[in-house]
């Protein structure tokens, strides 16, 4: 009898052992997983290295900045030639600056009547509207859709 709970706890230690080792090899393993996907840099299916604004826009990229759209084919599209909206010129704008100052935002706002709490860009607009960067129109609108202007950038 006494043998015998003498080899479970062998059983119980070896297993215990294992499971450590296992977990120990795991970890281990993260930095080289990190590495891995740092290393994965998104390229955009419509911005090749000849186009003339490509070190700009993959500089965004390397910041964080911006990430394109993911396409149906799992490809990234930027839209190079397309027309920012006032809720992407916010998000960018945002963007930078929380980078720069190591801050972040998850306040919305409530000050126009067509910018719905879970609008995608609603935190940015309110971090950038915080600051008097942007504001919104004198009907209480702020047209997120909206080109933005020359005139407003």
């Amino acid at each position: 009898m006494r043998n015998q709970k003498g080899m479970r706890g062998m059983k119980i230690y070896k297993r215990l052992l294992a499971g450590a080792i296992v977990a120990l090899m795991l970890l281990a393993m993260i930095p080289v997983l990190n590495l891995y996907a740092a290393n994965q840099r998104i390229t955009f299916s419509d911005v090749d290295s000849s186009y003339v604004y490509s070190d700009a826009i993959y500089t965004l990229v390397d910041e964080g900045i911006v990430q394109g759209v993911l396409q149906e084919d799992n490809t990234y599209a930027f839209f190079p030639d397309s027309t920012i909206t006032r809720a992407e010129a916010a998000k960018l704008i945002a963007s930078v600056i929380m980078r720069e100052t190591n801050t972040k935002t998850n306040r919305a706002t409530t000050r126009f009547y067509d910018l719905p709490l879970d609008h995608w860009a609603n935190p940015y607009i309110a971090y950038v509207l915080d600051r008097n960067i942007i504001s919104g129109y004198e009907d209480a609108s702020f047209k997120p859709e909206a080109p933005v202007t020359y005139g407003e950038v």
